[in-house]
């Protein structure tokens, strides 16, 4: 989390996780441009039609139709436990549109996969490369119900050599609200000096308005608060965020610990100023992980014809692919010569190697 994120080219100093999103989900819908180029989204069929294959009216291909049509998702898996797909109508929408672009199902299938892979490239590669980080020092997780089923081509494509899938994974993005802790925070803009004795009164009076805020909110009293100070060499035109106390002396080793491990140098000697104090009040998260245990009971592996249900799988489980790993809510694509391990918390580590 930090401040000074851009949203819609202003810059907006609320406490944030920067999120880059793009319109390439499993109802994400393909379709030809003005010059036949095959696109796939933003446009989506959502959850109600939803792809053709869920039969609830949809017409229009969608990813997860072009999955069905691979042989990606089996055609008797109920997403969710209750959704029975139609394999029939994802061949008609996807074969629909194979016949305006000259295409067989099976090409067009394929093509609408590579689009949207290459869409989610170009997203990892915007916050990874573009911001001077190398994915392929980096693991990539998958979530989502058909996250797992691109995670190791993208991997591949960025040189990455392992991918995560926690467990849960189709439903992860809820699972993060109830693990989250409550949370409240409070900034204050002070623009002071180094050796300004303001800075000890000040700290107190942010942690008593933020230990306010937090109570109004939750209605209990915060289990921990943390304080952190905007800091930068004095003419400086940017800020680096630590974590402090309310001794100038802790400000500085802590700043120039930081400044030395972004950008290799510091300037002793040079005085620094605090641009804005902020404080965060937390309590505890409404579930843990071992609330969620969901570690299989048996110790037998089902699976049959490459089909494995993951639910099933105990720690310690491995397997080379090609394989495909179900649940309720997210399918996972282990491709071929890829190796995957079922870690103690039940995720899934799949290495791709070099």
């Amino acid at each position: 989390i930090g401040s000074g994120h851009e949203v819609a080219g202003r810059v907006n100093r609320v406490p944030a996780v920067p999120v880059r999103t793009i319109g390439a989900g499993g109802g994400s819908i393909a379709w030809l441009d003005p010059g036949r180029a095959l696109r796939v989204g933003p446009q989506s069929a959502g959850a109600d039609p939803g792809p053709a294959c869920y039969g609830r009216g949809g017409t229009e291909p969608t990813v997860t139709d072009a999955h069905l049509v691979v042989g990606n998702i089996p055609s008797d898996l109920a997403l969710g436990g209750t959704v029975l797909l139609d394999l029939h109508a994802a061949e008609t929408a996807v074969g629909d549109l194979g016949r305006a672009a000259g295409l067989s199902p099976a090409d067009t299938a394929a093509g609408i996969l590579e689009v949207v892979d290459s869409n989610m490239e170009h997203a990892l590669r915007s916050v990874s490369v573009e911001e001077g980080a190398d994915p392929r020092e980096s693991v990539l997780v998958a979530f989502g119900g058909a996250g797992g089923l691109h995670a190791t081509r993208l991997a591949r494509r960025l040189g990455m050599t392992r991918v995560l899938v926690p467990p849960l994974s189709g439903v992860f993005s809820a699972l993060g609200l109830l693990l989250a802790s409550p949370r409240a925070d409070t900034v204050r803009t002070v623009m002071m000096d180094e050796g300004d004795p303001r800075l000890g009164a000040t700290v107190t009076e942010l942690v008593a308005a933020v230990q306010l805020r937090f109570r109004d909110l939750y209605g209990t009293e915060a289990e921990t608060v943390t304080v952190t100070a905007d800091v930068r060499y004095r003419g400086q035109s940017h800020e680096l965020e630590v974590t402090t106390e309310p001794v100038w002396r802790i400000v500085r080793e802590r700043f120039e610990s930081l400044h030395h491990q972004q950008f290799g140098f510091t300037r002793s000697g040079e005085p620094i100023e605090v641009v804005n104090l902020r404080a965060t009040a937390e309590g505890s998260p409404p579930m843990t992980w071992t609330d969620l245990a969901g570690l299989p009971d048996s110790t037998t592996p089902v699976g049959e014809e490459g089909v494995w249900r993951r639910e099933t799988l105990p720690p310690g489980f491995t397997l080379t692919g090609p394989a495909l790993v179900v649940e309720a809510n997210s399918a996972v694509l282990v491709g071929g010569g890829e190796e995957m391990a079922v870690l103690e918390d039940g995720t899934l580590e799949i290495a791709l190697g070099r």
